[in-house]
């Protein structure tokens, strides 16, 4: 599963997301609608930010509020991939491997044809990199506002100015 999108503008977010429980879907009042579209996507987003952030920290209660024990965490280097723990513990694992110090993400408004709830199947790319200049491209998977997988991609990152030099 090597799928490397890289969006036309690259905002950097800082957002501090609540606990969220793993299966928001399910936990929802009689009546009570989920978030939808670009919202659901920001949601979804802010979550898997957070998922990782409270494994950086060490923070077992938060991963056990958040990752279903299903959740599979895989690092992928060009063609090969390695799995390691499930649910709380692969988070644990996943974010000591990775050692990210900082996020971007892109969130293309979707309009009123993307209007798909946080309950449907969704997936949100984040890019992670450390200060030694490496960079994984995140794909968290979700089905149903649960975290289903999350596949890290060794990625090159390339910038410079448009224009004159």
């Amino acid at each position: 599963m090597r799928r490397l999108q890289f969006g036309a503008a690259i905002a950097v977010l800082c957002m501090s997301s609540p606990v969220i429980a793993a299966d928001v879907c399910a936990a929802q009042p009689p009546g009570a609608t989920a978030p939808i579209g670009d919202e659901a996507d920001r949601a979804l987003l802010d979550r898997s930010v957070e998922i990782i952030r409270a494994a950086q920290r060490g923070d077992r209660a938060k991963l056990q509020a958040m990752v279903p024990a299903g959740a599979q965490f895989t690092i992928w280097n060009y063609d090969s991939g390695v799995s390691g723990a499930s649910g709380p513990e692969g988070a644990l694992e996943f974010a000591k491997a990775l050692t990210p110090g900082t996020f971007e993400a892109v969130l293309v408004p979707g309009g009123s044809l993307a209007m798909a709830s946080m309950c449907a199947k969704h997936e949100v790319k984040v890019r992670f990199r450390h200060d030694g200049g490496v960079a994984y491209l995140i794909t968290c998977s979700w089905d149903k506002g649960r975290l289903v997988s999350v596949d890290a991609n060794y990625a090159q990152v390339f910038d410079g100015k448009i224009g004159s030099n």
